[in-house]
């Protein structure tokens, strides 16, 4: 995986050039900018966009008017980023990478694959599926 596409569909412009980097620099907990960016690039529905919002970040911390993301909302951040550049990458483009993402999936309890991808273990399984339709497998 190419960090590098990650982090610009994140808006990251910090030297992140390795997965470890990376990692500490969601450790140290994203500024809610990223977020925002992160969904930008991911959706243009104002709708859909704020309901993957909510999902990532509490209720509390945005009426609360913190400027940073917890270490677990800043590595939801990443996660669906990643999941992005993948499907970006196995569909060549923005419209059909979006289609995938936001359309329920049977090997995935009819889960949107974006949402499923919030958890550690959903990320694993919409990876793994993304995977067999990358190399031809059945699915």
């Amino acid at each position: 995986m190419d960090i590098e596409k990650i982090t610009d569909v994140m808006g990251l412009t910090d030297d992140i050039h390795s997965s470890k980097a990376l990692k500490e620099r969601i450790a140290q907990g994203l500024p809610i900018k990223y977020l925002i960016q992160t969904i930008s690039n991911i959706t243009s529905d104002e709708k859909v966009a704020k309901s993957l919002r909510d999902k990532i970040m509490s209720t509390e911390a945005c009426k609360s008017g913190d400027t940073s993301l917890t270490i677990k909302e800043s590595e939801r951040v990443e996660r669906i980023a990643r999941i992005y550049t993948t499907t970006l990458e196995i569909w060549g483009d923005k419209d059909n990478a979006r289609r995938f993402l936001f359309t329920h999936h049977p090997l995935l309890n009819n889960h949107l694959p974006i949402e499923h991808s919030l958890s550690e273990n959903g990320v694993k399984a919409v990876e793994k599926l993304l995977e067999k339709i990358r190399y031809g497998l059945p699915v």
